[in-house]
């Protein structure tokens, strides 16, 4: 206690040394806990950085202006997982990574402190110099990053990350970010993100202008300004407008594979000022420019000197018409004072470039400019680029070796033919492939890689596959795109589309994957051959022994998954494109549609209105997703605004609408928001509370929440779903033993790169975590947005006919979430059969062997978030991973032996059981009989005349201007349509909307 005591007073004094009451510099080394920490104090700033999370500063007191810009809680101890808050936080995964300190100095005014970071697993070294001096407000950073990888890293993964709080606390619309771009100085509200030229859009602001930028609060005349010094500084970022909390960011350029890199950086704490045109070690300036006329433009200038300006400096101060030979330049004035005023002339309508610069002879101090859009219909162009100090360059990181070189072992028939098929390379082999051996379900999709490796300079190949009736094979060659989108902030990316084409020409090895589908299988083992051949006729066979299993996966996914898409606007126009984006998403196990994200479909989003004329459009895009297996729907709300009564009204009538087509009540859901601080989930919980009053089920993201049971509580009365990107089996089991959680609540995770240069494996892996965790749902950020100008985010690709190309890390998401609906629905059965006594043997012998499967095939590793402790899995293996998905078929298989004679079945939709042992509702009406077959068809039920007291009711009527609306009332179910024809499609989409347990195979 004593200890803990003393390290307080000692963090209080560090932060807290009044203004006035200290000069010089100093330096104290202290722990929290058995954290390390370094406290650096001069007049300016006093600060806390930590070496045993990645170097980061975790709190940041400016003692002229105040202001606390950061004040984070450092953990105890070292090795946890803690948040992406803080200054200086080392982008790429290094905040929890321990750095080397090791502080030096040769003068008592100068503290230099050098900080090393290693990423074993990726192999990326970070040092970083930091030297702060007495009297002054800049802290000047060197950075040296080393790849002794063999992979190319990219800037997201090169950069710092920051939370600064300029006014202490949240971002007002009195904050503003200050960048220079090719075009002007924008000043970007911080609140909003508005206020930025077209050169902005894009991830990452790569239209640089200068070499500097600027977060300040205007309020408080405070903030924090950041000066590169040389040309590896690739863009800035922010994330992101509408959050209490954005982000204030920097990237630097790509690195290669076995090359290491320096750059520098001056951060400069600003007072004074509330608006900046230049900032530098040397100055900061704030340039304003007021016109007269059209005749005068009158530029004032304050500046502030913040190390020695030589003397007999002067100040030039320029004028040029972009697009004309017009210039004008002042006469060079001393540069002494802090307040200039002058007179510039104009000639009349135009853009104009005002440059001013501080030089001493040749000798050039700084220089900055900004530009005058004045005249009507006049736009600012790109004028302007960086004035580095100097250029970096690359340089070779001693003693990295290349990768070994790749080791073939094929056939001496492969060697004659000059090809071969193999498998995937492992271990920089290439194997030849002859028999490929697979076990699915009765209605399962599955991939497997090839390699087709030419053994001359150039191959010609075509490929072919006679499979058996009922199955469904695809050969689909691996087409591999180079990538890049410097406003992305990416490094290029390797993109691998899977492309059907009549041939493969090819120079070099080349992907091939093979998919199989089963769904319209009968059980038995079917063998075939897959057969490719180059151009002199010499063929290469792999044969497939498939087993198609009994064992049917369930029709409506037990995991639930949304992948997020904003379909183009020409496929939303035409209902077969539309159809068929909708088929390929639910082939790969995605089964929510996701309202209000498509910009030209605007009748999707309740807050604007949903007028009768526009909901004929929503209505047959609802039947399409529905027809097509997009049984679950997802809209959103990020106002934090109460709606007014037109919007409430919206909102319940896209409800009744969602709920006429067929929709279950537990199916329609709402996001608010969007990974919000606690402070706001009062706010968050009034938005829900309406909103399931409107018939939506709310949710959000969250990173921290579950690790606060008294935060949960205040969401959980209305929130149905929780959305986390930390967060465990243990820990969802805590949250429910301890009450914090309601019955029926549901968990699940994300990825924020779910793209298509993704590999298969990366991507299968959220699906075996996903049946680890026994998740309830996952969401991939993304499927498509923006079309093929977000391939480095999205997970298909748009082809030339407007139809979606599939990727390997989509066949990956659709492999690894078929195996966490599998392994669902294993825990389903076992726990059916232990509700009855006469099968809790089997019961028992089933949950052995299923607990084997994720206690042993799969190793499970624990993790730590903060003050959350939990667990996951390792990587698995592509091997480990279809020896548990056979071992799961096999229980299941077991399971329907054991189950023989006993009817489990029930079918349901929302509260109304529609069969269960036996039992089954009674319809009437045109078109009942074939709704009667083809629901039995459906769910293999047996023919039963044993009637439930439930009335389905099929008449034709005008159904309110709907092509059809289906209606709940106590017992009965009203299905309304205008036409015969209309009613029985009706019927067919009801259906799919509808759970079911216990079915046999």
């Amino acid at each position: 206690m004593r200890n803990k005591v003393l390290k307080n007073i000692l963090i209080v004094m560090m932060l807290l040394a009044g203004h006035g009451l200290f000069s010089g510099i100093r330096m104290e080394r202290f722990k929290n806990g058995a954290t390390d920490c370094i406290g650096i104090e001069n007049e300016y700033y006093s600060i806390v950085l930590v070496p045993d999370y990645g170097g980061r500063i975790f709190k940041w007191k400016n003692k002229i202006s105040g202001i606390t810009f950061t004040d984070e809680e450092i953990p105890d101890k070292p090795g946890l997982l803690v948040d992406q808050t803080g200054i200086l936080d080392d982008r790429g995964n290094f905040r929890s990574i321990r750095y080397s300190a090791f502080p030096f100095s040769s003068r008592k005014d100068v503290i230099v402190l050098y900080l090393k970071g290693v990423d074993p697993r990726r192999k990326l070294t970070v040092e970083r110099k930091m030297t702060f001096r007495s009297g002054s407000p800049v802290m000047e950073i060197r950075y040296k990053y080393s790849n002794e990888s063999h992979t190319a890293v990219s800037g997201f993964d090169l950069g710092q990350r920051n939370f600064f709080r300029v006014n202490g606390g949240k971002v007002t619309p009195d904050d503003m970010y200050f960048i220079p771009t090719t075009h002007a100085v924008r000043r970007v509200t911080g609140k909003t993100f508005r206020n930025g030229g077209a050169e902005m859009a894009g991830k990452l602001m790569s239209s640089i202008g200068a070499e500097w930028h600027a977060f300040l609060s205007r309020k408080n005349k405070t903030g924090i300004a950041v000066h590169h010094n040389d040309n590896w500084y690739s863009g800035w970022y922010a994330w992101k407008g509408g959050v209490d909390f954005p982000t204030y960011e920097w990237m630097f350029g790509d690195l290669e594979a076995g090359y290491s890199r320096e750059t520098s950086f001056d951060l400069i704490q600003t007072d004074g000022f509330d608006a900046v045109s230049y900032a530098s070690k040397e100055l900061l300036a704030d340039l304003r420019l007021t016109h007269e006329n059209g005749r005068r433009l009158a530029a004032d200038l304050k500046v502030k000197v913040l190390s020695a300006i030589p003397p007999k400096a002067v100040l030039t101060t320029s004028i040029r018409k972009v697009a004309s030979r017009w210039r004008a330049e002042l006469k060079p004035i001393p540069f002494k004072g802090e307040m200039f005023r002058q007179t510039l002339p104009l000639q009349g309508e135009g853009l104009y470039v005002i440059e001013q610069k501080v030089t001493r002879g040749k000798q050039l101090i700084a220089r900055w400019y900004d530009s005058l859009a004045y005249g009507k219909n006049i736009k600012h162009e790109a004028v302007f680029t960086p004035q580095y100090a100097c250029n970096t360059d690359p340089e070779m990181v001693p003693g990295w070796s290349a990768p070994p070189k790749i080791r073939l072992d094929f056939s001496a028939d492969a060697t004659e033919r000059r090809f071969a098929v193999s498998f995937p390379n492992q271990d920089n082999v290439y194997t030849e492939c002859r028999e490929l051996k697979l076990k699915l379900a009765r209605n399962e999709f599955e991939s497997r890689s090839l390699v087709l490796y030419p053994l001359d300079p150039y191959g010609s190949f075509t490929y072919s596959c006679k499979a058996p009736e009922g199955i469904g094979v695809r050969i689909l060659p691996e087409i591999i795109f180079r990538w890049r989108s410097a406003k992305m902030g990416t490094v290029t990316r390797l993109l691998r589309i899977l492309i059907p084409q009549e041939k493969i020409e090819t120079e070099t090895p080349t992907g091939v994957w093979l998919v199989f589908d089963t769904s319209k299988a009968k059980t038995g083992k079917y063998r075939f051959p897959v057969v490719f051949k180059n151009a002199e006729g010499k063929t290469a066979q792999v044969e497939i022994t498939l087993e198609v299993s009994p064992v049917v996966l369930p029709q409506r996914k037990l995991v639930m998954m949304e992948s997020e898409v904003a379909f183009p606007k020409n496929v939303m126009k035409d209902p077969v494109l539309l159809e068929a984006w909708m088929q390929n998403m639910t082939r790969h196990s995605v089964d929510f549609l996701q309202l209000g994200g498509a910009p030209n479909f605007q009748t999707d989003s309740p807050e604007m209105e949903i007028a009768r004329k526009n909901i004929s459009s929503l209505e047959k895009k609802l039947e399409l997703a529905l027809a097509s297996g997009l049984t679950r729907v997802k809209t959103s709300r990020y106002s934090k605004i109460m709606p007014d009564e037109k919007e409430h009204r919206n909102w319940i009538e896209l409800g009744k609408l969602l709920r006429a087509k067929g929709y279950q009540d537990k199916d329609i859901f709402v996001k608010i928001l969007d990974e919000q601080p606690p402070d706001q989930f009062p706010v968050m919980a009034e938005m829900a509370k309406w909103l399931k009053a409107a018939g939506f089920r709310p949710f959000s993201t969250f990173s921290t929440l579950f690790a606060h049971p008294e935060q949960l509580r205040i969401l959980d009365p209305y929130f149905d779903l929780y959305q986390g990107g930390v967060i465990g089996p243990e820990t969802i089991a805590a949250r429910r033993k301890d009450g914090s959680l309601k019955p029926g609540d549901l968990f699940g995770e994300y990825t924020g790169w779910g793209a298509c240069w993704q590999s298969y494996r990366s991507m299968l892996y959220h699906g075996l975590k996903a049946a680890f965790a026994k998740y309830d749902f996952f969401h991939n950020h993304e499927y498509m947005r923006s079309g093929n100008a977000r391939l480095f985010a999205n997970i298909i690709r748009v082809g030339e006919n407007s139809l979606p190309q599939d990727s390997p890390a989509h066949e990956g998401l659709r492999d690894g979430m078929e195996f966490a609906n599998l392994a669902a629905l294993c825990r389903q059965w076992i726990e059916l059969l232990e509700q009855k006594k006469d099968f809790r043997t089997a019961a028992g012998k089933a949950r052995k062997k299923y607990d084997r499967i994720f206690n042993g095939i799969f190793k499970r590793k624990p993790f730590k978030f903060m003050d959350l402790s939990d667990c996951t899995i390792e990587p698995v293996s592509e091997a480990d991973y279809q020896n548990a998905h056979d071992q799961l078929l096999g229980i299941l298989e077991e399971i329907n032996a054991a189950a023989a004679g006993q009817d489990f079945a029930k079918v349901s939709w929302n509260d109304l059981e529609l069969y269960r042992g036996g039992r089954i509702f009674k319809a009437d009406g045109p078109g009942s009989e074939s709704f009667s077959k083809a629901f039995r068809d459906y769910f293999r039920l047996e023919k039963t005349e044993a009637y439930n007291g439930i009335r389905v009711i099929f008449q034709i009527g005008k159904a309110d201007g709907l092509t059809y609306k289906i209606v709940k009332d106590k017992k009965r179910v009203m299905i309304e349509a205008p036409t015969e024809e209309d009613l029985r499609r009706a019927g067919d989409i009801w259906i799919r909307t509808m759970d079911a347990v216990g079915l046999r195979f």
